[in-house]
């Protein structure tokens, strides 16, 4: 009886065991998988050769410039906007975001802008506060996927960025200000903004997509 009961504590334990190494393989393929993903692309947006970052600032009444960085959010990193005060260094009218391209890659761009209004204490999460754009070179695709496309240029070249020398860093104008004062005008407005590009030739890998939005 005693043997019996042995053998049968060993196939439960053999069965236990197999799955956990069953799991723990599985696991670790996942893990490796998606480490290696990331590796693949960190190297092909390494190996594309260009630099993009968002310059954001506010732009005084004599010109001067006041780094975004100085009006950001220290637990969350966004940066804040003053709606109430129109004397702020930081109030939204004077609000600029370039985007810096470097590079001689041909490549497409987008920009992520998550909006939040504290009101009252009270967050509030829009995604369609109305940014001022330059005419005609950015396309406003929030409503669908939360980002701006840059779709200027020439109809042979629409929406492709790229430095036209070597080394020289490229500026694309980006928001120029907001107009949303007909419906909020108090309390503070928190934003993310985060640039995004990829190789004209990779958008369908890394966005999903196989043209631009229209």
């Amino acid at each position: 009886m005693k043997a019996l009961k042995l053998k049968k504590l060993t196939f439960k334990s053999i069965i236990i065991i197999a799955i956990s190494i069953i799991i723990v393989i599985s696991l670790t393929t996942l893990t490796f998988s998606w480490i290696f993903q990331n590796k693949q692309r960190d190297h092909q947006i390494l190996a594309s050769n260009f630099i993009l970052t968002c310059d954001v600032y506010f732009l005084q009444g004599d010109n001067s410039r006041v780094s975004g960085s100085l009006h950001k959010d220290a637990s969350t990193g966004y940066y804040i906007v003053d709606i109430s005060n129109p004397n702020a260094e930081n109030y939204a009218t004077k609000l600029k975001v370039d985007v810096l391209y470097n590079g001689i890659t041909k490549a497409y761009l987008r920009v992520y802008i998550g909006d939040m209004w504290l009101i009252s204490n009270q967050s509030i999460l829009k995604m369609d506060t109305s940014f001022t754009t330059p005419t005609g070179l950015w396309l406003d695709n929030r409503i669908y996927d939360t980002y701006y496309y840059y779709v200027g240029g020439s109809t042979a070249e629409k929406g492709m960025v790229y430095s036209d020398t070597p080394g020289v860093q490229k500026t694309y104008s980006f928001i120029t200000g907001i107009t949303d004062f007909a419906r909020i005008n108090n309390g503070a407005l928190y934003l993310d903004i985060r640039a995004d590009a990829v190789q004209i030739n990779r958008m369908n890998a890394f966005w999903g997509i196989s043209q631009l939005p229209s």
